[in-house]
């Protein structure tokens, strides 16, 4: 086990997270990365200056991207790439494995 797994069980702790919504908020995952698609087709983020709902946004799924359980779920998304652009420098990543089976059974 690496020392992210016990991190992100204690994070869950200290923002009051229960399983209920942990699963909850996963489930509904895949929808909105598919609105933050949309909302990159539509113009409103993605341009060439980042507006405040490119940092507000983009900065979650930079965040998203670095978490290895979720690599599958975001792999060829626009927003994506954009979030790499406007955020080309990470510090680090967490490993894949963190999420429990039944929650990432949800991703999918």
């Amino acid at each position: 086990m690496s020392i992210a797994t016990p991190m992100v069980w204690m994070e869950r702790r200290i923002h009051g997270v229960t399983e209920e919504t942990a699963k909850t908020d996963l489930a509904a995952l895949k929808g909105l990365l598919d609105h933050v698609d949309l909302l990159i087709t539509e113009g409103v983020i993605g341009g060439d200056s980042p507006n405040a709902a490119d940092l507000q946004i983009l900065s979650s799924i930079k965040l998203l991207g670095a978490i290895g359980d979720f690599h599958q779920v975001l792999q060829g998304r626009p927003s994506v790439a954009i979030a790499d652009r406007v955020f080309p420098k990470s510090s680090g990543d967490v490993p894949a494995g963190v999420l429990p089976a039944d929650e990432l059974a949800l991703l999918s």
